[in-house]
């Protein structure tokens, strides 16, 4: 078993791409080349937005280049062209993710040719090492990578920039070629290479890419405990340094490592980790991946229906996906899910659309694959005949991958002729399969050197001591840890009590802080809001309306009312009859009145009602309502049974609604309400008196003392009074102003 067919975090060779300068990138590139990795499809599309409109020749300004001079020209050309030719490369890397790799090199090659044109050496270099890390995939064509590396090297050879990390990038990049194709001894020289360039470029992400080669390497050379320890520092380096794409390819890597060991709990922690990095990273195409990886060995460890539940999960994300191989492979997982579960028809289902999708795609080895399982589930449903033609169908059509399949092809084969009752082929295909086996298996010799076993001979015995040692002082320390856990546990629990004994007193606690502020915000006899809550709506109001605010405080009629029979009402009937009739009161004005209308009880027992935009139409009815209802009951207990109101409108001025807050406009209507008292205590009957501002008020009127410029306004015929008696010119509003006020007047 070897990584690299680990298909969803090797879309290319491990190597890292180096990213273009930002600074020398538009915005639009910026963000493409920042959303590769998460979203290509994205990245895709802004690319390609950006040539088209770098092609479009009836864009404004491409007609009036003509008319600049010669050399701002000549600039304004090769800033556009290496705009082009960076969209490309990114494009080009985009897709490659997407594992559409001819659209890929179509961009990439294209890119070439545009920075070779216009001697674009660094981005030409750029494009040839993307073109490298796609065309080095398919070992069985080597000339078109060689070509591409004999350009990349040229360049590099006359490059004028002697302190550019590329020499490090085509050092991993030919690094991740002789591992791709199964050369140890030149992996082994190139990383030695690279080595030495780090020594004189310190770069710790490059390192960390390094690292892991390395690790590779010795997989390739079956020494797999060296290769985990190399994963695990490299693993912990990249956790330092943030690398998320470093951490996903080394958790999975190790997860696949610990599953070839078969220690199926370790490596489905390393795949739970490597699917949780897909969630910060974003791509959803590799969450998908991850899903299947970590339900494959769900299915290995017998958890099935978790392991179905993931896969079924992940088809959510591949419904829309543009790689339809990414849709067969989980078809595929999911039939054999499905088969080790026993439900056979849903199974067949599953592998037979992964069966088509393969085909149709042209992928040969997946498609036997696919057949592979189905010739399975055949036999278990006791139906080897048809298992058997698929088996002998593919030893007819052989591929070059298929050797890799001959051993179950033979296993499975020698299942369905024992079950069909034809003996004598069914041994003959075991014998077949044993042989295949033990080829595999000597196929792979174990690459250890001479000198390093002997060293591992001559270590044993030191080594068994050592563990002796260490046995020992796990011994002690266990022993020591377990007095300890229980002195924790003891104190835990303690701890625990003491929480739960805060919490509910911190739920009482905040009871009782609910209660004391329904006190403050309502009065307690009349349940009506108290100032200290009107106060606060003002507060909210003013927030509303600071500048920058879009949404301004609606308008509201408010209506000041004074009844005369409430006053020093203690001292007239005693306190217990004065709560009776408050609340009475209190019933009499809240009843039948629209929900919008909010009361407050304000100090000297003046009632406040505030009445929203939408029943504006209203207030004169509410007026007379509340009028009538407190009246009657004042006539029962023989009080006054006058009842004044003072009416304003907010915002009070028309044309500058941020001039006057709620508090000065409710100040504006207590002097409504003193000119209808004023006017009431003349006629001795009901009386309200409304203040409303013209529409050419102008705000810096109300500059100064507020009382003393609305007097002003109303005398001057600047701010209108409506009242409902015809007596409203009788109101002497001079009278209202304080002596002092009265002496500053001019």
């Amino acid at each position: 078993m070897t990584l690299l067919p680990l298909v969803f975090l090797l879309n290319g060779l491990s190597v890292p791409l180096p990213d273009m300068d930002n600074t020398d990138l538009p915005d639009i590139l910026q963000q493409a080349q920042q959303i590769g990795l998460s979203n290509p499809d994205r990245c895709i599309q802004l690319t390609e937005s950006m040539q088209q409109l770098q092609n479009n020749p009836l864009l404004p300004g491409r007609t009036a280049r003509g008319n600049l001079p010669a050399r701002l020209r000549d600039n304004l050309m090769l800033r556009t062209s290496r705009q082009q030719v960076q969209a490309l490369i990114i494009n080009g890397n985009c897709y490659a993710r997407q594992e559409q790799y001819s659209e890929a090199l179509d961009s990439l090659v294209y890119a070439e040719e545009i920075a070779t044109r216009q001697h674009f050496d660094d981005l030409a270099s750029i494009s040839l090492y993307s073109q490298v890390a796609i065309l080095g995939l398919d070992i069985n064509k080597p000339i078109p990578a060689h070509h591409a590396w004999q350009r990349l090297n040229v360049l590099l050879q006359n490059s004028d920039n002697p302190h550019s990390e590329l020499p490090i990038y085509v050092g991993l990049l030919n690094t991740a070629l002789a591992i791709h194709r199964q050369l140890p001894e030149l992996a082994r020289e190139m990383l030695s290479q690279v080595r030495t360039l780090l020594l004189t470029h310190p770069n710790a992400v490059l390192t960390v890419w390094a690292d892991m080669l390395e690790g590779d390497l010795l997989h390739l050379t079956n020494q797999d405990e060296h290769s985990l320890l190399a994963y695990h520092e490299s693993l912990q380096q990249a956790e330092k340094i943030h690398q998320l794409q470093l951490q996903l390819q080394l958790t999975t890597r190790i997860s696949a490592l610990f599953a070839q060991e078969q220690d199926l709990p370790n490596a489905i922690d390393y795949a739970e980790q490597a699917l949780d990095i897909t969630q910060q990273i974003g791509n959803d195409s590799w969450q998908a991946d991850a899903i299947i990886h970590l339900a494959q060995l769900k299915r290995e460890a017998h958890d099935t229906n978790l392991a179905l539940a993931l896969l079924l999960n992940a088809s959510g994300v591949y419904k829309h996906t543009a790689r339809p191989q990414d849709l067969a492979r989980l078809h595929l997982e999911i039939g054999k899910t499905y088969e080790q579960l026993h439900h056979y028809n849903e199974a067949q289902t599953y592998l037979t659309a992964a069966y088509e999708l393969f085909q149709r795609q042209h992928l040969p080895y997946y498609e036997r694959l696919s057949l592979l399982a189905l010739a399975e589930l055949y036999d278990q449903q006791d139906n080897p005949v048809r298992a058997i033609v698929l088996l002998e169908q593919m030893l007819n059509t052989p591929i070059p991958e298929q050797k890799s399949l001959e051993t179950e092809l033979y296993r499975l084969l020698s299942l369905a002729y024992e079950n069909n009752g034809q003996f004598d082929k069914a041994l003959l295909n075991y014998k077949l399969y044993s042989n295949s086996q033990h080829d595999a298996d000597a196929s792979n010799p174990s690459p250890q050197t001479d000198f390093f076993a002997n060293y591992t001979r001559l270590d044993q015995s030191q080594r068994l001591q050592e563990l002796d040692n260490e046995k020992r002082r796990l011994d002690g320390e266990l022993n020591w840890y377990f007095k300890v856990g229980i002195s924790a546990a003891l104190i835990m629990t303690i701890m625990g009590v003491g929480l739960l004994w805060h919490i509910r007193k911190l739920r009482f606690l905040r009871q009782e802080q609910q209660q004391l502020q329904q006190a403050i915000d309502y009065d307690p006899v009349t349940n009506l809001g108290s100032a200290y809550l009107l106060q606060k709506e003002f507060g909210k109001h003013q927030v509303a309306l600071q500048p920058g605010t879009t949404v301004p405080f609606p308008a509201t009629v408010m209506l000041l009312f004074r009844v005369n029979g409430l006053t020093d009402l203690e001292c007239q009937v005693g306190l217990k009859k004065a709560q009776s009739i408050l609340r009475q009161v209190s019933h009499a004005i809240r009843q039948r009145m629209p929900e919008q209308c909010n009361f407050y009880l304000l100090p000297d027992r003046l009632i406040l009602c505030t009445i929203p935009e939408d029943a504006t139409n209203q207030y004169h009815e509410i007026i007379v309502r509340i009028e009538n209802r407190i009246g009657v009951i004042m006539r029962k207990y023989g009080l006054d049974e006058r009842v004044i109101c003072g009416k304003v409108q907010y915002p009070f001025l028309s044309k500058s609604v941020n001039a006057l807050k709620p508090l000065q406009t409710l100040e504006i209507c207590g002097i409504a309400l003193a000119g209808a008292m004023q006017l009431s205590t003349k006629l001795c009957k009901n009386v309200w008196v409304e203040l409303f501002a013209i529409d050419y008020q102008q705000a810096a009127f109300f500059n100064g003392e507020l009382r003393t410029r609305t007097i002003d306004a109303i005398t001057k015929g600047l701010v209108k009074v409506s009242c409902s008696e015809k007596h409203a010119n009788n109101i002497d509003w001079t009278a209202l102003l304080l002596p002092s006020q009265d002496r500053a007047e001019p």
